[in-house]
Formats: structure tokens, sequence, C-alpha cells
């Protein structure tokens, strides 16, 4: 007949649970210091916020719109500094987000009335994330068909201001300088840390310039960080049974 001893097999199996607790208890610690710090990676707004001059008036034959590549993933929300002090009465204004100025399908329109522009507050205009949106180019454009000359609004204007990926247009040709916009991002856990490699990596040479190198290192610590904590604890648990 077989023999068997429960006093033995018993705090076996309980000396593997409580290595396998310490390991998921570090192994969750360290990802929630990583998910912290990648949590605080910033995502500012960017464009020009400048426009000491003003377009010419978005009326009946001027549109005005600005070329932009977008510096992140997730572009959600666009500010354009609008003056109104030439308004008289209510028109239509009509604002699109394209790829380009010829495109007949825009990705996103707005309307709204020359009457709700608040003069030295910028005018916003929100969508679903492009997640994708990162190194594309976009373009934007007022326009207002009914608006006539000396009634209607002009946009905030830099002509000297040079920004990189980023150009003013007229009736959809380029103009020199920028408008007065910027652009808002709405990152994933995923972009966050994406963003946080790159710019790690960011002006390094060789292997070290390469985001996937600091991906790797982080995926080798937390390797021996379990088998570390795997270790220690087969060892404590087995000096105790001595």
């Amino acid at each position: 007949m077989k023999e068997s001893f429960p006093s033995e097999r018993g705090p076996s199996c309980g000396r593997r649970f409580v290595i396998g607790v310490l390991l998921v208890v570090s192994v969750l610690a360290a990802a929630v210091l990583l998910w912290r710090l990648v949590g605080r990676v910033p995502v500012r707004p960017w464009g020009n916020p400048e426009g000491a001059t003003l377009s010419p008036e978005v009326r009946d034959d001027t549109q005005v719109g600005q070329w932009f590549e977008a510096p992140y993933p997730g572009l959600y929300r666009i500010e354009v500094t609008l003056d109104p002090s030439s308004v008289q009465s209510a028109h239509l204004i009509l604002f699109q987000l394209k790829t380009d100025p010829t495109d007949t399908d825009a990705l996103w329109t707005a309307e709204f009335s020359t009457v709700d522009v608040q003069a030295g507050v910028a005018q916003g205009f929100e969508f679903p994330p492009i997640r994708d949106s990162m190194g594309k180019t976009y373009y934007f454009a007022l326009a207002s068909p009914d608006s006539l000359p000396g009634d209607a609004i002009a946009v905030g204007y830099s002509p000297e201001n040079v920004l990189d990926g980023a150009r003013a247009s007229l009736n959809g040709q380029p103009a020199m300088g920028n408008l007065q916009f910027r652009t808002y991002y709405s990152l994933r856990t995923r972009d966050r840390l994406s963003l946080l490699l790159g710019l790690v990596a960011q002006r390094r040479t060789y292997f070290l310039g390469n985001r996937w190198f600091y991906a790797g290192l982080a995926a080798a610590y937390l390797l021996v960080l379990g088998t570390f904590v795997w270790r220690v604890g087969q060892a404590v648990l087995e000096e105790e049974e001595l």
C-alpha cells in the first residue's frame, strides 16, 4: 500500500503559492510605476499662439485656411482666434477639416454664426479623435458665402511666423506665415508609451536612437525582477524549513 504524507505536500504547495504571490505583486508594482510615469508624459497644445495681425475677412469671395502636420496621434480639437470687430449682422460661418483643399469630402464640418464669436476668445471645434493623425497633414478652412466686405469676421494671423509643417492659405493657395491656431490631442496609454520611448531615444545615435531598444530594456527589467523575486522567495522559505 502506497503511503502519502499530507504534511509534506502541504508546505510544498504553500511555498509555491507564496512565491507566486510575491512574483505577481512585484511585477504589478513595477507595471503601476511605469503606468504612472507614462501618464505624466506631457501632451501640450500645438500650433501658433500669436496673431497680432488680422487675416483678410472671411466673406463671399475669400476663404481663409491653414495647413499643419499633426505632431501627435489622437487629434480631436482645433481652436482658431477670430476677430468680430467688423461684424454688423449675423452670418453663417462654415468650418471644414480636410486632408487637402481640393478634397470634395470633409473629415469634419461645423457651422456657427458670426454673432456667437467673442473678441479675443478662441473658437473651438471638437470632433472624434483621429487616432492615426501623427505625422499626417491636415487642412482647415473658414468660409462665409453670405458675409460681405466690412461685415465679416477675420482671423488672428502672423505673416512672419515660421512653424515647421504648417502654413496659412488664402482661397486654397499658400500664404505667408500662419494663422493663430492651436491643435489638441487625446492619447491612449500605448500612444503615451510610444511617445515616452521616442523622447528617451531622441537625439541619440546608433541603437540608442531606436525606441524599441528601450522597450526591450523595460521587458528585460521585468524579467530580471521576476526571476529575482522568485529566487529570493525560494531561498527565504527553504531557510525557514531548516
